[in-house]
């Protein structure tokens, strides 16, 4: 059921050596792989979670966690939430009565985020320890 797909997706991974996505089921997730990648070292995942109404893309082009991705040698990915009902097109994570599941959703989004990040760590050498910045980069 879990596919990653060899590809280059414009959006985020223009210039990047390894790009890739992930589809589980809800659309293709985009995942760049850091130009330094080597299958037996293990590297960090990061995840990228938007805030309500937004959107991965919105929140890569605010953050430009690609481009440390590839600096800092690190599995990258920004999913999108849940549309709405309604065609409004807000997105939202379920993250039951904590937040922004206005609707009575019955999706399971911590469960989709587990499933995409065991997808990942089935095909890369994902490092399962907490990743911790070693530097601040002057930005």
């Amino acid at each position: 059921m879990h596919r990653i797909v060899s590809t280059v997706l414009p959006l985020m991974i223009v210039g990047y050596v390894g790009a890739a996505s992930v589809d589980i089921g809800r659309g293709e997730v985009p995942l760049v792989v850091p130009a330094s990648y080597v299958e037996n070292t293990p590297v960090p995942l990061i995840v990228l979670v938007h805030g309500y109404q937004s959107n991965g893309v919105q929140q890569e082009k605010y953050f430009k966690l690609s481009a440390l991705a590839n600096e800092y040698g690190f599995l990258f990915a920004a999913p999108n939430g849940t549309v709405e009902r309604g065609g409004d097109k807000n997105r939202f994570w379920n993250a039951g009565d904590i937040c922004c599941n206005f609707q009575a959703s019955d999706v399971n989004d911590v469960a989709y985020l587990k499933t995409l990040i065991e997808a990942v760590q089935n095909e890369y050498n994902v490092d399962p320890k907490p990743f911790k910045w070693t530097a601040c980069p002057d930005r």
